[in-house]
């Protein structure tokens, strides 16, 4: 329970500047987490800032799981909460006509809300802002993906491609591997629910 209280909206509050080594860390630990969800058959359903918390060496974990659940690819999910500002055009288009999502677009949901995380915290972007910019999917890629290769010099092209791969729901091992992350190590997770 050490990391309860500091979720990522509170370092955007405080207008911290993010180092490239932080969040080289959080990209990392998304990646990592992700990738063991998907191995063990898990979506959590509502990636974002405020349900990622961290203790004082930024070791991250996911919280609120009250969405997530273990599924088989096939199946269908229709009743689940999620937060529309992070969510795929897929899953928000099949939600709001009524039609059934697979466990597979909802693990693709859970990559493209982790890409819209990253480029919240990292730009330090409100949700007023990245809601703005989901308005207008075009000025997302060019205003914000387009510059990170000069904001970012050390991480620059690999966030770029990272995020962007995220958002297109690519195959998360391609991901890894781009990533230098040669060996997934399974992150602090946890798989329960508090009631």
């Amino acid at each position: 329970m050490e990391y309860l209280g500091q979720d990522l909206t509170n370092l955007m509050k405080k207008d911290m500047k993010w180092e490239e080594s932080n969040i080289d860390k959080l990209v990392r630990f998304l990646i990592q987490a992700l990738t063991m969800m998907k191995q063990r058959g898990l979506i959590h359903g509502d990636i974002k800032p405020a349900n990622i918390v961290f203790n004082d060496h930024l070791n991250f974990k996911f919280i609120d799981l009250d969405n997530s659940g273990f599924y088989r690819s096939s199946s269908t999910l229709t009743e689940r909460g999620y937060t529309e500002l992070y969510a795929s055009k897929l899953v928000k288009n099949k939600i709001t006509n009524f039609q059934e999502v697979t466990a597979e677009e909802w693990r693709k949901n859970d990559l493209h809300c982790a890409a819209m995380t990253i480029l919240q915290v990292v730009y330090g972007m409100t949700e007023v802002k990245l809601r703005g910019y989901r308005k207008v999917e075009l000025s997302l890629q060019t205003d914000v993906l387009d510059k990170i290769p000069k904001d970012f010099p050390t991480l620059g092209l690999r966030l770029q491609n990272v995020v962007s791969k995220l958002i297109a729901g690519e195959d998360l091992e391609q991901i890894s591997r781009e990533y230098n992350l040669t060996e997934i190590v399974p992150p602090p997770i946890e798989l329960r629910k508090f009631e």
